[in-house]
């Protein structure tokens, strides 16, 4: 049966000079795209490479990030990118742990990959990409996207078959590795295209977050699903994404996280570029808010916000397409997660592993052919959050409403027990989100003398000052329950987070001495 990389092969006899992927100014058709990826997959089984080895990447967003995953699907090699804001013991630990038997690396990360790999006995080819003057040890990458036979290889690539291993981007331990096989991401690929609005209508995408993580990555899977366009950036520079959606005309934006999309609201010029090509802008983990929407709306007018949920292990189980109507109608569906997907499986549950009604939180529980098939060398902790029918514990508590939108409550780790209550962190940040003068939020639990845990804002304001606290007390008395408000706060210029945009919340527990009390 076919496999990952059928999409790819497909589409370069059906569309072979349309678009498949841009970056920074070079473009590659479906043609050119699948001969550059046969050529580098007939070179890597060159060097002894075979099917079921695993290489680490050290690649970022670029167009030989897109032919190496092709490449290596076509030859049943297992792809490993790694986070390229990790430490060199981190990424020792990912190499090490994955048995990775190749590490490729761009040489402006040279010194790091070096380090690395210094301690890794595994590996025994290191390939690089030159981008910049540092020195680079290893095979060129040059050799192998040059290599002479440029053949479909002849593989035997089957369903179970590795496809990817994601290492997780957790706030706290050792990364761990996620497995999906070949038939998860081709699913997953099916899935998102069916998912799409409208469904299987090719379109074009501009993907700002690194491609090394899953909420990047997908979107090369979902474009070849859709035989439409990936277009690329690696940094958040409002006149680079502006100019690309002009030229490529983007139908889909991803911008990770969705705060940024003030950035490009907030600069002077957007106005003189034509955006009128833009349909959708995609927003995940109930990230978005009422302020972020306007200016969504009023960026793209006509569009629609792609909400959506999802994770390493569970890929995206929900999505929703909300236009500016249905916001009008119901605001609150700024922070929805979507409704529940084709082929997905979700209970929301209590602790004694009860099914909650309607409207009652519960940790969601999810079952589909797209969930991973566990953490790699890690075989107890996998079988510990499978349930015995194959549902898997996600450790997010979410809330159903009657008509089948989700919302994002919190991670049950983050949860916060204040006076016998629980409070859902991300309930009170969806609130402070919307207060005037608010740029964005992060609300953790702190010691406190008096409750045991006390809910504490860490808060980025628009004009990097301060609020004044009494107007922010009557604000959240309009709002809040006596027990959810913030009895601490700290202001920050900016909220830590990592590479995906994701909120270091550990940081701010590590560090209660940052926030004062609220008087």
């Amino acid at each position: 049966m076919y496999q990952v990389a059928y999409f790819l092969t497909r589409n370069a006899s059906m569309f072979p000079n349309k678009c498949a992927v841009a970056y920074k100014g070079q473009a590659l058709t479906y043609l050119e795209l699948n001969q550059a990826a046969n050529r580098a997959a007939n070179g890597l089984m060159a060097l002894g490479l075979k099917k079921g080895d695993r290489i680490a990447l050290m690649v970022r967003n670029s167009l030989e990030f897109v032919i190496l995953w092709y490449a290596s699907q076509k030859a049943g090699i297992v792809p490993l990118p790694i986070n390229l804001r990790l430490l060199s013991d981190e990424i020792a630990h990912i190499i090490n742990d994955s048995e990775s038997k190749a590490l490729i690396y761009f040489s402006s990360f040279s010194k790091l990959a070096l380090a690395s790999v210094s301690c890794c006995p595994r590996v025994t080819h290191l390939i690089y990409k030159k981008d910049d003057d540092s020195p680079c040890e290893g095979t060129d990458l040059k050799s192998l996207l040059e290599w002479p036979d440029d053949s479909e290889p002849q593989v035997d690539i089957k369903g179970e078959d590795e496809s990817v291993i994601l290492y997780t981007s957790g706030t706290t331990g050792r990364s761990k590795g996620v497995m999906h096989t070949q038939q998860m991401v081709r699913e997953y690929s099916y899935m998102m295209a069916l998912e799409s609005d409208p469904p299987n209508t090719p379109s074009s995408v501009l993907v700002q977050s690194p491609i090394f993580h899953l909420g990047g990555m997908q979107h090369i899977w979902r474009m070849a699903a859709l035989s439409g366009t990936l277009v690329m950036v690696n940094k958040f520079l409002p006149e680079e994404i502006l100019g690309a959606i002009e030229q490529y005309h983007v139908n889909e934006l991803y911008v990770l996280p969705p705060i940024l999309t003030k950035r490009l609201y907030d600069f002077p010029r957007w106005k003189e570029y034509d955006l009128s090509s833009v349909r959708c802008v995609m927003c995940t983990g109930g990230k978005c808010s009422q302020d972020i929407a306007n200016m969504i709306f009023e960026l793209f007018p006509g569009s629609k916000i792609r909400l959506s949920y999802g994770s390493t292990e569970i890929f995206g189980p929900t999505t929703a397409y909300i236009s500016e109507d249905m916001m009008r109608t119901r605001p609150e569906l700024a922070t929805t997660i979507g409704t529940l997907n084709n082929q997905v499986e979700l209970r929301l549950v209590d602790e004694n592993m009860n099914d909650v009604p309607d409207g009652t939180p519960g940790e969601a529980l999810v079952r589909s052919p797209m969930i991973f098939r566990g953490y790699l060398n890690m075989p107890e902790k996998s079988t510990e959050l499978f349930e015995k029918d194959g549902y898997f514990h996600t450790g997010d508590v979410l809330r159903r409403t009657s008509d089948g939108y989700y919302f994002m409550m919190d991670r049950i780790k983050d949860m916060i027990k204040t006076g016998g209550e629980n409070v859902f962190a991300q309930e009170v940040e969806s609130i402070l989100r919307d207060f005037d003068g608010i740029f964005d939020c992060a609300v953790i639990g702190i010691p406190d003398p008096e409750m045991g845990e006390a809910v504490a804002a860490a808060i980025v304001t628009n004009d990097g000052g301060r609020l004044d606290p009494i107007q922010f007390v009557n604000k959240c008395k309009e709002k809040m329950p006596g027990y959810r408000k913030p009895r601490y706060w700290c202001f920050m210029k900016e909220l830590p987070t990592n590479s995906v945009g994701k909120i270091q919340k550990q940081t701010l527990r590590e560090h209660p001495e940052w926030f004062e009390k609220i008087k």
